[in-house]
Formats: C-alpha cells, sequence, structure tokens
C-alpha cells in the first residue's frame, strides 16, 4: 500500500530540457489525488510552483497508471488550449490552480543545481472539483453524456 507509482516525464524550461517525476501516493478517500512531484527554477518559491504545475500537467494530459486517475483527464491538450483558452490558462498560472490543491507538504531539502534549484512536494489534490472545473467550461465531457 505504500509503494509509489512512478511517471517520469519530460518538459522544456526556459533553462532547458529537464526531467521532473510525479508518483501518486496510494489513498481510500474519495475524489481527490495524492502527489508527490518535482520541480526546478531559478529560487526555491517557483520551483515549489513548477512542481504544482507539473503535478498538475501529467494529471490533467498524461494520467498516472496505477492511481486513481490512470488516463489524462484532457485527451488532446493542444486541442483543449485552442478551443478553451480561458480555461486552460488557469492551469499555468499557481493563483488559478492553486483552488484545487486541499493541502501540500514540502518533502526533502532543495537542492542547487546549475539550471536552478531542485525541490520535492506532496500534493492533495480535489479531484471532483478539477473535474466540475473542466467539465462546467465544456474541456471535457461527463461521463455518460
Amino acid at each position: 500500500m505504500f509503494a509509489l507509482t512512478f511517471a517520469v516525464l519530460s518538459c522544456s524550461s526556459p533553462r532547458g530540457f529537464y526531467t521532473y517525476k510525479v508518483a501518486s501516493i496510494p489513498s481510500a478517500e474519495e475524489g481527490v489525488i495524492y502527489l508527490e512531484s518535482s520541480g526546478i527554477a531559478g529560487n526555491e518559491k517557483d520551483a515549489y510552483n513548477d512542481a504544482a504545475g507539473n503535478a498538475f500537467s501529467t494529471v490533467l494530459y498524461k494520467g498516472l497508471p496505477g492511481s486513481v486517475q490512470p488516463k489524462a483527464l484532457v485527451d488532446d491538450e493542444a486541442l483543449a488550449k485552442k478551443n478553451h483558452p480561458g480555461a486552460m490558462d488557469c492551469f499555468t498560472k499557481f493563483e488559478c490552480y492553486n483552488k484545487f490543491i486541499v493541502a501540500t507538504e514540502k518533502t526533502g531539502i532543495p537542492v542547487k543545481e546549475k539550471n536552478g534549484t531542485v525541490v520535492n512536494l506532496r500534493l492533495k489534490i480535489n479531484l471532483s472539483s478539477l473535474k466540475t472545473y473542466l467539465e462546467t467550461n465544456g474541456v471535457i465531457r461527463r461521463f455518460g453524456f
């Protein structure tokens, strides 16, 4: 039950190419997903924001096999961003997607590397309200409709 499901994803940033990790943490709690995510940026605060953004990007566009959200919530990232720019812009701004974060915990010690500061963050995301937001904004369809 304590095993983590890992998904290693690639992401490009202004500092170049780097790999981030997002892992699901098993839980029996309904309507939420627990994740551990890494982030990198020029300073610690921005690195934690990057870690949260990486977690959302994974849940939205990739899914986490073996978790409560094994498949992507959004089938086609490019099409969703084109057809629903206002709704999807939310996930590029910490102030916006923060409303779906129920709890966070900084894990480990921030590490300074040549590309920036690397951090790890545990998040509890309200998956139910995230899905409702996407449905309300026409990004995804309600199951069965």
